[in-house]
């Protein structure tokens, strides 16, 4: 991630520390100009592939077996609006066990049903009648008619059960599908993001496209 703050403009503000003078400027990164991809790109899928996040892979991990470059981490992030890497990237086996501990108290008590769904049931001429995943109570009968045997039948025994484990782990897999930048688009993507990042001219707080500085406000005390 410390290869995107290079991308950063530079800012200067006023010092604050005792052993400096009053007139004294300190430069920083702008952390508040954020990077976002461009409408056109963000919406073009001829820049991205698909991507299924693997075990305990990290951002930097993915972004080093496809770009080469653990540290281009910040391109996979960005292509997700990912800000929170700790609720918005899969969590790692061992996060994902403390996670459940911490949650429902124990991984006994994580194993305990939420609730039932159905399964899929289909007629004699393949047609689907019920789908599965619905949620519904354990004894859960359906009745349908079947057009393919032209009778009407009563499914019984077409729940199964899901833990709250079970649960969480497939709001924690639904994580995992991603879009990723494909490789020969990287470079035109980081010579989009610095354009993007620089300061336009004009104000007073202009030095340069990659400069700004602030008010100093002692001047300005009589």
């Amino acid at each position: 991630m410390s290869n995107y703050f290079r991308y950063l403009p530079d800012f200067e503000y006023v010092s604050r520390f005792d052993d400096k003078s009053s007139s004294d400027f300190v430069l920083s990164k702008n952390i508040f100009r954020k990077v976002r991809l461009r409408e056109d790109v963000a919406g073009n899928t001829f820049f991205f592939d698909k991507y299924i996040v693997k075990g305990d892979s990290r951002p930097d991990n993915v972004a080093e077996e496809l770009y080469d470059d653990p540290a281009l981490d910040w391109i996979i992030l960005t292509c997700n609006n990912i800000i929170n890497v700790r609720d918005e990237w899969p969590m790692s086996q061992r996060m994902f066990n403390s996670y459940l501990e911490q949650k429902y108290g124990s991984m006994t008590n994580a194993e305990k049903v939420k609730h039932y769904k159905t399964t899929q049931i289909v007629d004699g001429i393949g047609r689907v009648v019920l789908p599965a995943g619905k949620i519904v109570d354990k004894d859960f009968t359906f009745t349908y008619y079947d057009s393919g045997r032209e009778t009407e039948t009563i499914a019984t025994n077409i729940t199964t059960e899901v833990t709250f484990k079970d649960f969480e782990e497939q709001e924690n897999d639904a994580k995992r599908e991603i879009n990723v930048i494909r490789p020969i688009h990287v470079q035109t993507f980081i010579d989009d993001l610095k354009s993007t990042m620089e300061y336009k001219r004009g104000g007073t707080q202009y030095m340069s496209p990659t400069l700004k500085r602030g008010s100093n406000i002692n001047n300005n005390i009589l």
